[in-house]
This record gives structure tokens, sequence and C-alpha cells, in this order.
């Protein structure tokens, strides 16, 4: 559990914002994780994490969607410096409000991360370490998609006695290397 009341100049964190939302790819975004170290205001989202200069206190971690978040960009109240507070259910920043819940994140996703490495995750990582980083969402949709390619793959190599076991193990492979420490 947590919670935090952080001041941040407005220029700054539309800036940030804005990088987040430049620079990640929305199918990626899933959950942004928000906490505050050494004078930063951080925020990871997609594989990607921008600073903010912030002061204040912050304590754990607070998970919030990263499209909501990110969509805050354009909206931003003209207040400055804004004040961001947070505990167990709500993220407020002036009186802008988006829900959210504590969380830590375990797992650190490169920028360009591919979809063999996101669905290698549950074979390198427990489902609550997943769920703590907010990728659940992630992973299940790119499982999803896996699942339909691998049903269309499998026509053509059944024949050779590819299983589709054979093939998910392949995948995995290509995309834990990433994750074997």
């Amino acid at each position: 559990m947590g919670s935090g009341k952080l001041q941040v100049d407005r220029s700054e964190l539309k800036e940030a914002l804005k990088n987040l939302l430049r620079h990640t790819a929305r199918s990626k975004r899933g959950e942004a994780i928000l906490t505050f170290s050494d004078g930063n205001l951080e925020i990871s989202c997609g594989g990607m994490t921008v600073t903010v200069a912030a002061t204040g206190t912050w304590s754990g971690a607070a998970r919030l969607s990263g499209e909501g978040l990110i969509g805050l960009w354009n909206r931003m109240p003209n207040q400055d410096p804004l004040i961001a507070t947070w505990e167990e259910g709500r993220c407020h920043l002036a009186s802008l409000s988006l829900p959210c819940h504590a969380g830590c994140s375990d797992i650190e996703l490169s920028m360009n991360v591919s979809p063999a490495e996101i669905v290698a995750l549950p074979h390198f990582f427990s489902s609550e370490q997943i769920r703590d980083s907010g990728l659940e969402q992630l992973v299940l949709q790119e499982e999803e998609k896996l699942s339909k390619t691998i049903e269309r793959a499998l026509v053509p190599l059944k024949r050779y006695g590819i299983t589709r076991e054979d093939l998910i193990d392949l995948i995995v492979r290509q995309g834990g290397d990433l994750y074997k420490k």
C-alpha cells in the first residue's frame, strides 16, 4: 500500500507525457507505474521511463492506465506547479483523477519489445509479478494473437510432425533470451 503528494512543474510533466505519447506504441502502453526516487517522479509505460523533477512525499508505486495517463497531456490543468496525489484507489493531478492501485514492477521491457518476449514472460515470471508490473493484459492479448497464428501455421507443418508445443517452445526460447539470468 502506498500514498503520496508531490509538486511537479506543469511544463516538465506535459513534456514527459508527450514523449511517452510519441515514443510508445498504443498497443504496448498497458499500465503506467509511477514512483518517486531521488527527487524525481518516474513514469514507466510501454517499455519507456520518463522522469520529472518533483518535491514532496510518495511511498510505493501507483499503477494506472497508461493510455489514461498519457491522455492527460493535452488536458493538463493550468495550475503551476501541479499537485499530484495518490492513495489506494485514485490518482489526482490537480482537478483530474484516474483510478489506480498499488503495485511494483519486477519486470522491465525494452522499448521495442518483441511479441516473442511478451509471450515468454509467464515462463520466467510468476503471474503475480506480471500482474504487479502492469503487463497482464498485454500478455493475454499477445497470447491470443499467438494462438491464432500457431493454428494457421500448423496446417502445413503437421505433415512434418511439428506440434503446437514445438512452436510454443521455439517462440518462448526465442523471446526468453532476454529474461535468462
